[in-house]
């Protein structure tokens, strides 16, 4: 039973002549448990999430405690690009076209690695909106978006904190 659990963590793949230069690392998930829930929740990576779905998360992540809305990447943009309008106009037309110019060069990718057989990349990226930060530095600190590398995040729960 442990050897088939193990095995199915292995990857038989030649990743030293990757196209795209994928590592193991890239292809590994950080939490297997996270990874399935925000899947189930939100969608797939490489899934556009046009839609309002959210997890109410706490994690910590580079030894702060973020507390809020996991939201997929898409509802990110959207956000941000709405915050970034407040205070710069003119940027946040083109911070939506990043986003849109860098979905589609990831879309083809994991479209052509499918149809070529080759592992899909994990989720990299945790995406928060409605964020309290509890550090030891003072008061909790709110933003209206947070985003982290899911390789910070060193423990997990479900729900938010308050700090009433």
């Amino acid at each position: 039973m442990t050897e088939d659990i193990a095995s199915a963590f292995r990857f038989p793949y030649d990743f030293s002549t990757d196209p795209d230069r994928v590592t193991l690392a890239d292809v590994r998930t950080h939490d297997i448990y996270l990874d399935a829930l925000l899947d189930m929740v939100l969608g797939p990576i490489g899934v556009h999430d046009d839609n309002d779905r959210w997890l109410s998360l706490t994690v910590t992540a580079g030894g702060v405690t973020v507390s809020g809305r996991a939201i997929g990447p898409d509802t990110w943009a959207k956000k941000m690009e709405s915050e970034v309008a407040k205070v710069h106009p003119g940027v946040a037309e083109g911070f939506t076209s990043l986003h849109e110019n860098v979905s589609k060069l990831f879309d083809e990718m994991r479209r052509r690695r499918e149809e070529e057989n080759r592992p899909q990349t994990a989720r990299r990226f945790l995406h928060m909106s409605d964020v309290t930060i509890f550090a030891n530095t003072g008061a909790p600190l709110q933003l209206p978006l947070w985003r982290g590398q899911m390789c910070e995040v060193s423990s997990w729960t479900l729900g938010t904190l308050s700090f009433d």
